[in-house]
């Protein structure tokens, strides 16, 4: 009789064991998962959206950080792009008068330098500091994206 007591104890703590394991390892298992492949939000301010490459260069030049990104079949006015501060621009356009659209890209592409130009953007609020920020910000997530 004492085995039998014994042998239901240890299968109950096996059994027991075994569900405790399992969701500790489905939790686990979902946090390695975003630790090694993170997706990266980088906000990209745009300004502008045309057909024709030829107008979106004649806009373009009316915005001293603006850059054109071909999307299939269309050209975007992309003034900015920023991980830490979205607000901090969107202040500084609407300030400015700048009309703008945000949108948001997750990437998983290493984005350190981006990172870096975010820590001078949120040192400064002069205009010709952050129109060149938002220059090198912007070329960068470019490369990034074709």
């Amino acid at each position: 009789m004492k085995m039998k007591n014994y042998l239901k104890i240890v299968i109950g703590a096996i059994f027991i064991g075994g569900i405790m394991a399992f969701f500790f390892y489905h939790d686990i298992k979902k946090e390695v998962i975003a630790i090694s492949n993170p997706e990266k939000s980088v906000y990209v301010f745009q300004v502008g959206v045309f057909k024709s490459l030829e107008n979106a260069q004649k806009f373009v030049q009316n915005y001293p950080s603006g850059e054109i990104y071909q999307d299939k079949d269309i050209y975007r006015i992309i003034i900015a792009a920023t991980i830490t501060n979205k607000e901090k621009l969107e202040i500084h356009f609407k300030n400015n008068e700048i009309e703008y659209f945000v949108k948001e890209f997750s990437l998983t592409k290493d984005l350190d330098k981006i990172k870096e130009y975010d820590e001078l953007l949120s040192k400064t609020d002069k205009t010709e500091v952050i129109n060149s920020i938002n220059k090198s910000s912007v070329a960068l997530f470019l490369r990034l994206v074709t």
